[in-house]
C-alpha cells in the first residue's frame, strides 16, 4: 500500500515516469493478492489516465472499480468512482452530457446517502460545471449551494474556494 502511496504523490506532483510506477505499483498490490483498497487506486489512476488522453482506458478502468467494489463491498468510495467516471465520460462526449450528469447525480446521491459531504461536494461541483457550461446556471445554482453549506475556505480542499466562486458567478 506504501508504494501505491508514494507512486501516487508523484505522479500528482508531476515527476517523470511517476504514472508509470504507480501502474506498476498497483499492478504489484493487486498480484500480492490485495483486493481491499484496489478499487480507489483503480480510479485515481484512471484520473491521471483521463489527464493523459487516454479516455477509453480510463472508463475501462473506473468501470473496473466499480465492478470490483460490488465483488469487495467496500463502498466508501463509490461516490468518488461517480464522479471521476463522470468527468471522464464529460471529456470523452463533451457534446453529449447526459451520462456524466447521470454520474454526477448517483454520486450526489451516494454521498449524501453515506453522509460524505466532502465527495458530495466535490461531485455538485462536477454537476454545477457541467451545467453552467450548457447555460443551466440556475440548476448549477440549485445543486452547489446546498452542497456548499457549512464549508468554511481551507487550503486543504480547493474545491471549497472553487465552489465558493462558482455561487459567487451564478448569483452576480
Amino acid at each position: 500500500m506504501g508504494a501505491v502511496s508514494l507512486a501516487w504523490a508523484r505522479a500528482r506532483l508531476g515527476h517523470g515516469d511517476a504514472v508509470a510506477e504507480l501502474r506498476q505499483s498497483v499492478a504489484a498490490f493487486i498480484d500480492q493478492g490485495n483486493k481491499l483498497w484496489v478499487p480507489i487506486y483503480h480510479v485515481l489512476l484512471a484520473e491521471f489516465e483521463a489527464e493523459e488522453g487516454s479516455l477509453e482506458a480510463a472508463l475501462i478502468r473506473t468501470d473496473h472499480a466499480l465492478a470490483m467494489v460490488q465483488q469487495t463491498g467496500e463502498h466508501r468510495f463509490d461516490a468518488l468512482l461517480h464522479r471521476v467516471r463522470g468527468e471522464i465520460l464529460l471529456k470523452r462526449q463533451p457534446t453529449h452530457p447526459a451520462p456524466a450528469e447521470e454520474a454526477f447525480l448517483t454520486a450526489i446521491a451516494i454521498a449524501q446517502q453515506q453522509k460524505t459531504r466532502t465527495f458530495e461536494l466535490q461531485a455538485a461541483l462536477a454537476l454545477a460545471r457541467l451545467y453552467r457550461s450548457i447555460n443551466h446556471g440556475a440548476d448549477a445554482l440549485a445543486v452547489l449551494a446546498p452542497a456548499l453549506q457549512g464549508f468554511s475556505p481551507s487550503p486543504e480542499l480547493r474545491e471549497i474556494a472553487d465552489a465558493q466562486a462558482l455561487v459567487k458567478t451564478l448569483t452576480s
